[in-house]
């Protein structure tokens, strides 16, 4: 279920990159030679520079992309160094996978969707898009780790009769 999920949502946010790219490439001709590349609190573009920037929100999303897709691919052959059974290490490691797979999804959907469309469509952010993310990303954070931890507990292994005598005796 877990490699399921994870390779729908790998295909979904590689999906996302290249709509933008390609979004990107189909308007580019259309594109001002000054473009606005950063926005201001209030959401307006405060930032005007060649159109080439136009170009940083998906290196931004390619490099995050790539570094996760490697960091997922490893997570499935990580050793977790906690006495935990072998259930509670795939639960653990299965979180973490879910974990990268929602901040891929963040960072390509304020990348190169949301910023993306913005600068070709040349209107202003909705501030609120960026903070409900950033929101959500942390809270799954926040999830991943207390999850982690509900998870170590539940599946501890249990201690060898050997040391139960032993600490016992003293």
């Amino acid at each position: 279920m877990t490699k399921k999920y994870h390779l729908v949502n790998t295909v979904i946010v590689w999906g996302m990159f290249f709509y933008g790219l390609f979004s990107l490439l189909m308007t580019w001709e259309n594109l001002p030679d000054t473009i606005g590349v950063h926005f201001s609190p209030s959401g307006s573009f405060d930032v005007f520079s060649t159109k080439l920037y136009a170009f940083y929100p998906h290196i931004v999303s390619l490099v995050t992309l790539v570094i996760n897709t490697v960091f997922a691919h490893l997570a499935g052959r990580l050793k977790i160094g906690l006495s935990v059974t072998q259930k509670g290490a795939e639960l653990i490691i299965a979180a973490l996978i879910l974990l990268i797979d929602i901040i891929n999804t963040c960072v390509c959907l304020t990348f190169s969707v949301i910023w993306n469309n913005c600068v070709i469509c040349r209107y202003p952010l909705n501030t609120l898009y960026p903070l409900i993310l950033l929101l959500f990303l942390f809270g799954s954070i926040l999830a991943f780790i207390i999850g982690a931890i509900v998870i170590s507990i539940k599946f501890r292994k249990p201690k060898n009769k050997k040391q139960n005598n032993l600490s016992k005796r003293r």
